[in-house]
């Protein structure tokens, strides 16, 4: 890398392309203002001058004001110190719930999971309605002779896809024979 020293303060400037270009410009006008031991009157010459973001960060040194905030103090303390604000409550055993949803196990092959038992005898219709699966699962059943509730424990899910059953349609039947059913005893 080549530098510029100044002669009268002694600072070094590094010369860049844009210095060089610039200086170089400078001499070709051949008015003096630029010699190969002079450089031209130019900003990119000045060693006086900063940067912007260094002449405010300068500026805002000097200019620094006691601040007028209050101190923060930050403490550190372990869980088990807060326990003593925290009132004891009697140990109960846990006991785990028990619930087999046979929506998620993919061996059966069935509406009904094994596991459990058949709800209230009520019409295909009512059921329809009470789950929410709407006319076309109805029309369905009604179209294959199914006509009550009790009936669904036969199905298999390869008969519903028989049937023309479609797979958001088979979840929802899968939904709804579940919270219909009851666990066997």
């Amino acid at each position: 890398m080549h530098c510029y020293v100044d002669l009268s303060t002694d600072e070094h400037l590094p010369l860049n392309a844009e210095r060089f270009d610039c200086w170089a410009s400078a001499m070709l006008k051949d008015d003096g203002t630029a010699t190969l031991e002079k450089p031209p009157h130019h900003k990119l010459f000045d060693v006086r001058k900063i940067s912007p973001v260094l002449q405010r960060r300068l500026d805002s040194q000097n200019t620094k004001t006691p601040s007028t905030s209050a101190p923060v103090f930050n403490f550190t303390i372990a869980n088990e110190a807060l326990d003593i604000f925290r009132p004891q409550l009697p140990a109960v055993a846990a006991t785990p719930a028990v619930f087999t949803s046979h929506s998620s196990d993919p061996s059966c092959t069935t509406l009904l999971h094994p596991s459990r038992a058949r709800g209230k005898d009520i019409p295909l219709d009512e059921f329809c309605t009470e789950y929410d699966l709407g006319n076309d699962i109805h029309t369905k059943f009604i179209q294959n002779a199914y006509k009550e509730a009790r009936f669904l424990r036969f199905v298999t899910i390869a008969e519903l896809k028989e049937m023309g059953f479609r797979l958001g349609e088979i979840a929802a039947l899968r939904d709804a024979v579940e919270r219909w059913s009851v666990p066997r005893v």
